[in-house]
């Protein structure tokens, strides 16, 4: 089984967007935190299938239905969660989170 871990500032993202979209429509908040879980089910599944990020090892998943991605890096039967990252933030903005290697 792959590890999971996910930083502060990932876990911060995933909250204040839950909470956004709760605040927007009761009920949404909700369906974003499931549509989040299935992203991570799938990138658990098999995390090297999914897109580079640029020309790092890093990978990026869109979370579907909503304009996030999470972003991640799979070394060592580990993934580690950087960001959940909204489109229109400024790329690349959580690069230095990345782990010590």
């Amino acid at each position: 089984m792959i590890r999971l871990v996910q930083s502060q500032e990932a876990e911060a993202e995933l909250v204040a967007a839950r909470n956004y979209y709760e605040s927007k429509v009761g009920g949404l908040g909700d369906r974003f935190i499931t549509a989040f879980t299935s992203t991570i089910e799938s990138i658990r599944a098999t995390p090297d299938s999914f897109a580079r990020y640029r020309r790092t090892d890093l990978r990026s998943v869109q979370i579907s239905g909503f304009p996030y991605s999470v972003f991640y890096l799979h070394e060592r039967g580990t993934v580690w969660i950087i960001a959940v990252a909204h489109h229109q933030r400024r790329p690349g903005y959580w690069l230095s989170r990345l782990p010590e290697r």
